[in-house]
C-alpha cells in the first residue's frame, strides 16, 4: 500500500508522526481501507482456464473486491510461463480498476549448495520477473508456505527457530533474501510480502535473522471456529506482529473455513468468513484478508483423504454451462454490493 501522509508541521502531532516515521515504527493510516480480496488460478487450473478473464474480474467487483491474489511461474530470469494469458488478465484488470498480488513461486533452490548461489538466484529471477512486470503491481508475496520445507518435523508448532532445520533454512532464507533484494532493485516503489502459516512464528523470527527486508508478513489460517474461539489465532498474530516489535503489518493472504464447504457446510463456510472479516478489519495491523478461493475446483485429482481441497470456493461454475451458482457467502456480499 503505497501510503502518503500530509503532516501540519507546526503542530505537535506532526513532529511526533514525524519522529515515529524517521525510527521505523509502523503507523498506520486511518483512512486506509481494510482490503478484501480473493485467490484464483487464472493461469493453471483448469477451472479457471476455461471461465473467461472478464468473468473472473466481474465477479470480484460485484463481491466488491479489490485484489486478487495469483500464484505465478516463471522460468529462472523471471518470465512468466503462461505469459500470454497473464497479459489478457492484467490487461482486463487494469480496465476494471482490480489489482492483482502475484505469488511468485520460488524454484531453483533445490540444486544451491551454499548461500551465495542461492542468493544470486533468486534476485535474479525474481528481480527479472519484476522489471518485465513491475507496472501491474504495487505488492509482491515471495513464495507460499515455504516454512513447511524448513520444519524438522510436521507436528511441530513452528514458533521456535530451532524447529527448523537449519541447512535447509540457510539455502531457502538467502534464497528468499535474493528475490526480495531482486524485487526491491527493480521496483522500489512496490512492498514485499513473505508468508507463513498455521503457529509457524518461528519462521519469521527465522527471516529476521537473515536479514531480509520484506515489508508486510503474510498470514495463512484455516479455521473450524469463530474468531473468539480461535485462541491459537489471537496468540499467533500476536507472536507475529511482536517480533518486529509491531513495525510490520500483516495481510492474511489465505483464509476459509477449514475443508471449505466440503459436504454441504457452505451456511457455516459464511458464518466463518464473515466473522473473521469482521473482527481482522478491527485490528489496524491486520490490512487485509484474502479469501481462498474463488471457484469451486472439481477438476482437481485428489486423493480420497484430500478432496476438500475441490470445495474452498465461494462461487461454483458449472464447466459445461457456464452456469454461476453463489454460495451463500458470496451471494450475501452479491446482494450487499449491487
Amino acid at each position: 500500500m503505497k501510503n502518503s501522509i500530509v503532516l501540519r508541521m507546526s503542530s505537535v502531532s506532526g513532529i511526533l508522526i514525524i519522529c515515529l516515521m524517521l525510527s521505523g515504527f509502523y503507523l498506520p493510516m486511518v483512512n486506509d481501507p481494510f482490503i478484501l480480496g480473493v485467490n484464483g488460478h487464472p493461469l493453471n487450473h483448469k477451472v479457471y482456464l476455461s471461465t473467461p478473464v472478464a468473468t473472473q474480474a466481474s465477479l470480484l467487483k460485484s463481491l466488491g473486491m479489490s485484489y486478487y491474489r495469483v500464484d505465478i511461474g516463471t522460468d529462472l530470469n523471471g518470465t512468466i510461463t503462461n505469459e500470454s494469458k497473464f497479459l489478457e488478465l492484467a490487461t482486463v484488470f487494469q480496465q476494471n480498476n482490480l489489482k492483482i498480488l502475484p505469488m511468485l513461486y520460488p524454484h531453483g533452490y533445490e540444486q544451491c549448495n551454499d548461500a551465495l548461489t542461492a542468493y544470486n538466484l533468486g534476485k535474479k529471477m525474481a528481480g527479472g520477473f519484476a522489471t518485465k512486470y513491475g507496472k501491474y503491481f504495487d505488492h509482491y508475496e515471495i513464495a507460499n508456505e515455504i516454512d513447511l520445507k524448513l520444519l524438522k518435523k510436521r507436528t511441530l508448532d513452528g514458533k521456535d527457530t530451532s524447529d527448523y532445520d537449519s541447512a535447509k533454512s540457510k539455502i531457502i532464507c538467502n534464497f528468499l533474501k535474493g528475490m526480495n533484494d531482486g524485487v526491491k532493485e527493480s521496483d522500489p516503489t512496490a512492498k514485499t510480502i513473505i508468508n507463513m502459516c498455521e503457529t509457524h512464528s518461528g519462521f519469521i523470527k527465522l527471516l529476521k535473522s537473515y536479514n531480509i527486508n520484506f515489508d508486510i508478513i503474510g498470514q495463512h489460517w484455516y479455521s473450524n471456529k469463530m474468531y473468539s474461539q480461535s485462541v491459537d489465532y489471537q496468540n499467533t498474530v500476536n507472536d507475529l506482529l511482536a517480533v518486529y516489535n509491531y513495525k510490520k503489518p500483516i495481510w492474511i493472504t489465505e483464509f476459509n473455513q477449514f475443508w471449505g464447504s466440503i459436504n454441504r457446510r457452505e451456511e457455516s463456510q459464511s458464518a466463518i468468513l464473515n466473522d473473521f472479516i469482521n473482527n481482522c478489519s478491527k485490528n489496524k495491523m491486520i490490512q487485509a484478508l484474502f479469501i481462498y478461493e474463488l471457484l469451486d475446483e472439481p477438476d482437481l485429482k485428489m486423493s480420497d483423504k484430500m478432496q476438500y481441497e475441490k470445495k474452498f470456493g465461494i462461487v461454483e461454475r458449472d464447466a459445461i454451462s457456464g452456469q454461476i451458482k453463489y454460495k451463500p457467502f458470496a451471494k450475501a456480499r452479491m446482494t450487499k454490493n449491487n
